[in-house]
């Protein structure tokens, strides 16, 4: 029963502004600037509230707590292609799923001290920072006047 509702919260999380996979779930209050989407209001409120959810499981126990993280940890890196182990990327089409993952993940971990060391055990750091650098020093990722361009996560 508690594997479900872990699998069942990081869904939602995952699933959250994805109209596609859920219909109707959660209806964004994108914010419009000029007619152009800066947000995706709601769904960064699901990820709060399920990670807090989360955090009230985690409480219960310190492997529980464990259990929880480890979860996250290993959705996170599913979203992630890691082609070795020195060069790591988002899988594409995964963004939003990616950076909602992220954002509970960053929840978690800074409220719960004692499970940080599972981000290097797991090797998510590294993956992160290779994530980060290869669209850093990517030059496929700026526009015609050296600006960059982030991606959507």
């Amino acid at each position: 029963m508690r594997q479900a509702f872990v699998k069942i919260c990081l869904d939602i999380i995952e699933g959250s502004n994805d109209r596609n996979q859920y219909p109707g779930a959660v209806e964004s209050a994108e914010y419009l600037d000029g007619g152009n989407k800066i947000g995706e209001g709601d769904s960064e409120g699901v990820t709060v509230i399920i990670s807090n959810f989360l955090l009230t499981m985690c409480k219960r126990g310190d492997e529980d707590a464990t259990k929880i993280a480890l979860d996250l940890l290993r959705r996170l890196k599913e979203n992630i292609v890691i082609k070795s182990k020195e060069h790591c990327e988002v899988k594409e089409g995964c963004e939003t799923k990616f950076a909602a993952v992220t954002h509970a993940s960053v929840i978690v971990m800074r409220t719960m001290p004692k499970l940080r060391p599972l981000l290097l055990r797991e090797g998510v750091v590294i993956c992160l920072l290779h994530c980060v650098r290869n669209v850093t020093t990517s030059p496929a990722l700026r526009d015609g006047r050296s600006q960059m361009i982030w991606p959507r996560w």
